[in-house]
């Protein structure tokens, strides 16, 4: 066995069944593009009469029924519209009162849901003295992807436009059982479904959050998580009335992506945010160190989750700010029970760094062969100190080196170095012949001791020496530990 030892440290209201009412059958796989969607834009017809009276309304107030029908399924938009303010609720002739939005004498009430064919009825509350009627409109969403929706490409992410009263398709293919994993953002997004072959709703609702990856420009986020068998679904996501901006933009941004991209066991890479103001990449459970770098502070957040079945996990977060000494978020002592979900908050089109990797002082592995072996280090090392490893071979209860990038001291020669001292710090030295050695430090009070690398159970061990001292050495290979005094750390020369 070897052993590599390292110094370093909208909501869906209301819906008339049967579901679905296909328009189109469902494409082939090779011929997804050339075929029409089951969900497009509804051929409508709104015929509009009085209903039952409903029951009383409170005291002030004054209710009326009113009926309309449509002639496909699809997507609609049911809204009250007066200048008193009117609320609406939708009643289901199976299932009874359904959906409601608005306040009488406040606010107009809007729902958006899906409708099957055939009649649906309304109910709308206003003020008893109101002199104006209350108009019942009922509209239909635009499928901006036309009768050729395109398909989705996994781990690309999507940008477009998306209004009000307005939906966007695109086919995903799935060939073989799996989890699929969709995230939307937009100001106008309300919904995010999946229609299996186009025609059947998947059992699958979105969670609703909200985000905002410039200032002052919130975006609705929907993430849609969903088991799915092989076959064609359709991915829609669906618009609605949208926040408010502070600046007063008029910009209606859409993004979309499947998947989340993985990434090595040990990486250190260059990104660049992307539209969503955050992005996510799974990395292997056996990485237990993560550390996020700008090129200069400012606002950006680091979490790592556990991730299994499609959801994370609470999991730990370090946020970073303008105000920050070292643009630095890291994280680490993580176990290695699942995989993790890594998140970098940042705004879009800005660049960091990511790292990550196995943190111990001890790696070990079994295998012949040749290897390429390297050590990676936090950063980029420049402020830092030297980087050192040993390599050795276990067998027979008995340690043997193989090798090692120990800082080597020659007779008559001297190591000088400057570097950071925010913790401790382990170097390894190779000493070419035994001797008497002084070893000092200056610029931060710290504390240093040295012992040989393999040292036998009754060897006895000085005790560290604050600022420094000297040390009888014999040949081989030392250990050199260096831990700054409470509250000093800085630059140890």
């Amino acid at each position: 066995m070897l052993a590599l030892v390292a110094a370093a440290s909208m909501a869906l209201a209301w819906i008339n069944w049967p579901v679905p009412v296909p328009t189109a059958a469902p494409p082939e796989p090779a011929a997804a593009q050339d075929s029409e969607p089951g969900l497009g834009m509804p051929s409508v017809s709104v015929a509009e009469g009085e209903a039952a009276a409903p029951q009383p309304a409170a005291p002030g107030l004054v209710s009326s029924a009113r009926l309309f029908s449509v002639e496909r399924f699809g997507r609609y938009a049911v809204a009250a519209v007066s200048p008193h303010g009117t609320a609406l609720q939708l009643v289901d002739r199976m299932a009874g009162p359904g959906a409601e939005d608005g306040v009488a004498g406040k606010r107009d009430g809007r729902v958006d849901l899906f409708l099957g064919p055939g009649s649906h009825k309304a109910i709308l509350t206003a003020p008893q003295k109101a002199e104006t009627p209350v108009e019942l409109q009922v509209r239909p969403f635009e499928d901006l992807s036309g009768a050729t929706p395109p398909r989705l490409e996994e781990l690309r992410t999507l940008s477009a436009e998306l209004g009000d009263l307005q939906q966007h398709s695109y086919w995903l293919e799935v060939t073989a059982r799996r989890q699929v994993f969709l995230e939307a953002a937009g100001r106008h997004l309300a919904d995010l479904r999946l229609w299996k072959d186009g025609t059947w709703l998947v059992e699958a609702a979105p969670v609703a959050e909200t985000i905002e990856p410039v200032p002052g420009r919130p975006l609705a986020l929907r993430r849609l998580v969903a088991d799915l068998n092989p076959g064609l679904y359709l991915v829609v996501a669906y618009g609605g009335p949208g926040a408010a901006w502070t600046d007063g933009a008029g910009d209606k941004p859409f993004h979309l992506r499947w998947g989340i991209p993985s990434l090595p066991a040990a990486v250190r890479r260059q990104m660049v945010t992307g539209p969503f103001g955050f992005d996510r990449w799974l990395v292997p459970k056996t990485a237990n160190y993560f550390r996020l770098e700008l090129p200069q502070a400012g606002r950006a957040a680091l979490d790592v989750a556990r991730y299994a079945d499609g959801h994370p996990q609470p999991g730990d977060h370090v946020a970073l700010d303008k105000t920050a000494r070292e643009p630095v978020a890291e994280i680490g002592n993580m176990d290695g029970s699942t995989q993790r979900l890594v998140t970098v908050e940042r705004a879009p089109g800005e660049s960091y760094v990511l790292q990550h990797y196995l943190s111990s002082r001890v790696y070990t592995f079994s295998a012949t062969g040749d290897y390429l072996i390297s050590a990676l280090r936090p950063g980029t090392g420049e402020d830092d100190a030297d980087l050192g490893a040993i390599l050795t071979e276990m067998g027979g209860g008995t340690e043997r080196v193989v090798a090692s990038s120990a800082l080597r001291l020659l007779p008559g020669t001297a190591w000088t170095r400057r570097f950071n001292l925010l913790d401790a710090v382990t170097l390894y030295v190779d000493v070419a012949e035994p001797g008497r050695f002084v070893m000092t430090g200056g610029g931060v009070e710290a504390e240093i001791a040295v012992t040989p690398f393999i040292r036998q159970p009754d060897m006895k061990i000085a005790a560290a020496a604050v600022g420094g001292g000297s040390w009888n050495l014999d040949r081989g290979l030392h250990v050199v530990s260096i831990t700054p005094r409470p509250e000093q750390k800085g630059i140890l020369a």
